[in-house]
């Protein structure tokens, strides 16, 4: 698929395209990794919901800081613009985010043509540290690893989820 036709079926703005090529940059010269990614990402989750916190000081978010994980997740996706299909779920206290692949604005595979057998994907780490955020004193979230992965792939899709206490 050409870069032209990712544009338009991803809905892609320059800022997706530069992250995610960026991203794959780095991996190319063995600077990035999962993990080195899940580190950055945290820290990028934890100033976005200062972000979120400092442009909606007469919002509900402001003045209520206890959102529940979903409505997090869906305002990082409206201030961010992650994906054209992601979808978030709370069931008890797991909370689940399926995004359609060939949807992804930020993928440094998809977007960013990176060529590696796993991962580097930002939204791990960066979904778990901005919920952590919103959590009421006390609460704790942690993302889902399975088989040392905390993203899973499955069908069309990547699959990440959060398990609160």
């Amino acid at each position: 698929m050409s870069l032209k036709e990712k544009i338009d079926v991803r809905q892609l703005e320059p800022g997706h395209v530069f992250l995610a090529s960026f991203l794959a940059g780095l991996n190319q010269i063995g600077m990035l990794n999962q993990a080195s990614v899940n580190i950055a990402a945290r820290r990028a989750g934890a100033y976005m919901a200062k972000y979120a916190r400092a442009v909606n000081s007469d919002d509900a978010l402001h003045d209520t800081p206890e959102e529940n994980p979903t409505t997090a997740l869906n305002r990082l996706d409206e201030m961010l613009g992650l994906a054209t299909d992601m979808k978030v779920s709370t069931d008890g206290n797991v909370t689940t985010c399926k995004i359609t692949s060939s949807t992804c604005k930020f993928c440094p595979k998809g977007v960013g043509e990176a060529e590696l057998e796993g991962t580097i994907c930002p939204y791990p780490g960066l979904f778990e540290e901005y919920l952590k955020e919103f959590l009421p004193e006390g609460e704790t979230l942690k993302l889902v690893v399975t088989n040392r992965k905390s993203l899973v792939k499955q069908d069309q899709s990547c699959i990440i989820e959060f398990k609160s206490d």
